[in-house]
This record gives C-alpha cells, sequence and structure tokens, in this order.
C-alpha cells in the first residue's frame, strides 16, 4: 500500500447449524420467501439420495422434514413460486434421470410459520427412460412460474397455476414440464 495505512478486512458472515445435515455432500440448494422478513425455507439436495425441507428462522434451522428419498444422489432442486397462489413448486432431481416435482401448501402468505408439520404433496414423478444407468443424471433444474390464466386442453384446471421446469442431464440433454398446481 502506497501510503503506508493499512485497512481492516471486510468481516466475513459464517453461520453454521453445529451438526451435520446430511449425510454425504449438499449438491443443491434454494430458498423459498415466506411472510416474515427474519424467516425462509430451506430446499436441499444431497449426494446422500435425500432431500431435506427445513425452516430457517432468526439465523437458526429451527425445523426439518425430509422428502422421500431419491434412488440415488440428488443433483439439482428448485422452486417456482407463482403470484397467484399461495403454495409453492418443488423440483428435485438426480440419478437414474428421475425428476419429483412437490407441491408445498400455504406457506408464502402465512405470517407465522406454521408450528405444525408442512403440508407437502407429491404431484408427479419422471424417469425419462426405463433402462437407464445410475451415471446417467438429471444435474440441473429451473423452475419458474407460468402467467398464463389459462390453458385449454392441456388437461390442467382453467385457471390453474403453472410452472415451467427446464431440467439438463449428464448426456447435455434438455427436457422442458409443464407443471400445474
Amino acid at each position: 500500500h502506497a501510503s503506508g495505512n493499512f485497512t481492516s478486512p471486510t468481516p466475513t458472515l459464517n453461520y453454521g447449524i453445529g451438526q451435520p445435515y446430511h449425510g454425504e455432500f449438499v449438491n443443491s440448494v434454494c430458498f423459498i420467501r415466506t411472510g416474515i422478513s427474519d424467516t425462509s425455507i430451506v430446499l436441499s439436495g444431497s449426494n446422500d439420495a435425500t432431500v431435506k425441507l427445513s425452516l430457517y428462522r432468526k439465523n437458526t434451522i429451527t425445523k426439518s422434514k425430509d422428502l422421500p428419498t431419491h434412488v440415488s444422489c440428488v443433483r439439482a432442486v428448485s422452486v417456482s413460486h407463482h403470484r397467484t397462489s399461495s403454495s409453492v413448486l418443488l423440483v428435485t432431481c438426480g440419478a437414474k434421470l428421475s425428476t419429483a416435482f412437490y407441491l408445498l401448501e400455504d406457506q408464502i402468505s402465512s405470517t407465522e410459520p406454521a408450528d405444525s408439520e408442512p403440508k407437502i404433496s407429491l404431484l408427479c414423478t419422471n424417469r425419462l427412460a426405463k433402462d437407464v444407468s445410475m451415471d446417467h443424471r438429471m444435474n440441473a433444474a429451473r423452475a419458474v412460474p407460468l402467467e398464463a390464466a389459462t390453458v385449454d386442453g392441456s388437461g390442467f384446471s382453467p385457471g390453474a397455476p403453472l410452472h415451467l421446469v427446464l431440467t439438463g442431464d449428464s448426456d447435455g440433454g434438455l427436457h422442458l414440464f409443464t407443471i400445474g398446481e
């Protein structure tokens, strides 16, 4: 430094929950906003085939719920919240080209996090091929809300919130899904 003055480094903030959270390394994490300023919901997926949904409040994880285990590693998780819904679409994907779609109900509009277990519904699952090796994986997932009011002839309820989901696999393929709540 030319003037001879040194400045203190900017402090970094490190948070930990103080105990192991997943059995192996975590591959993907998403945050879900709630109606409370100091509270979020965390969706995480791990190489140990688990998906966890956790309530993060006042700088700590206060509760956690395991979603059904995948056949092998979970490589990507994603969430989508449609502006007309108080629910959130959860997307998990991983080995054997598998993808699962869940609905986390009534979490966005709440002003207080529920003391009871979150209501999670399995919407559907998808495996792109029956005889695929464990090494053929879905490695990426992104979900966004579709702002269309209705979709006629699609099998979706008129006016139901829709989400567009794009996943990417280990062979370079992209896969597009439309998921309705």
